[in-house]
């Protein structure tokens, strides 16, 4: 699911979406979330708890990955699926959202959307700015008029995407 090994920052989780454990388990377990993500989160609560659990407080101070991925299990419910498809359309965002953030680093950003496309089991929201999909709009004279729509089809898929979040 993650094929282009993009990790998403804990900043940025926090920014754009209501993280919880199960979020975070999803995100770790599906390799969106590194283990550092894990441990801010943990940080975050401890500061904002008067007494935080000693679980939250041994998460805390963890370096290895696995006991990580314990702990996730413990404070998640991993065998709940009800919130699948909404985490899945969560990552979706964030990962397309890093991608056009850093589209400059980048040689053929709409290639990784193609990527991200597949990887997500082809998302129709997304298809209004996949090259290769048909255009739902007549095309322009040339080539970069072209491209230049699907960067703003995906602006908009972004925009639209984060005015839902802030509802």
């Amino acid at each position: 699911m993650n094929t282009l090994n993009i990790k998403i920052p804990y900043d940025d989780l926090k920014t754009y979406v209501d993280v919880d454990w199960n979020l975070l388990f999803f995100g770790f377990e599906k390799g969106f979330v590194e283990k550092e993500a894990v441990v801010q989160h943990s940080y975050s609560l401890i500061e904002k708890e008067a007494n935080p659990s000693p679980l939250l407080l041994d998460l805390a101070w963890e370096k290895d990955e696995h006991s990580i991925y314990e702990y996730l299990l413990k404070l998640a419910d991993p065998y709940s699926t009800d919130n699948d498809k909404n985490h899945k359309e969560k990552f979706l965002f964030l990962v397309l959202n890093r991608v056009f953030e850093n589209r400059d680093q980048y040689a053929d950003p709409l290639e990784l959307v193609e990527i991200v496309y597949a990887d997500f089991d082809y998302p129709e929201e997304v298809s209004t700015f996949v090259r290769y999909m048909p255009a739902q709009f007549p095309l322009h004279n040339s080539q970069e008029e072209n491209i230049n729509r699907l960067y703003e089809n995906w602006e908009k898929f972004l925009l639209e995407k984060i005015d839902q979040q802030s509802r």
